[in-house]
């Protein structure tokens, strides 16, 4: 099973969650409040973020993600 789910964000963008059997990634989380409510009330096994490139609006979600769970990081080199 693939599942691919837009989440709103800031005024003109989207977070990606991409779920599959083996579990959930998130794309470019420029915030955190939709992702940590999403996973908790879908009891959804996050097991990384991915990030295409280091803009504030592609970022700015991860730390407070990581304070939720810790999971890996991948992406570009800054």
């Amino acid at each position: 099973m693939l599942s691919i789910k837009p989440i709103k964000a800031l005024s003109d963008n989207y977070i990606w969650l991409v779920t599959t059997n083996e579990g959930s990634i998130v794309i470019d989380p420029g915030e955190s409040k939709q992702i940590i409510d999403l996973v908790k009330s879908n009891e959804i096994d996050l097991e990384g973020i991915l990030i295409t490139h280091h803009h504030y609006d592609h970022t700015n979600g991860i730390e407070e993600i990581l304070k939720y769970k810790k999971v890996e990081v991948f992406g570009p080199k800054k």
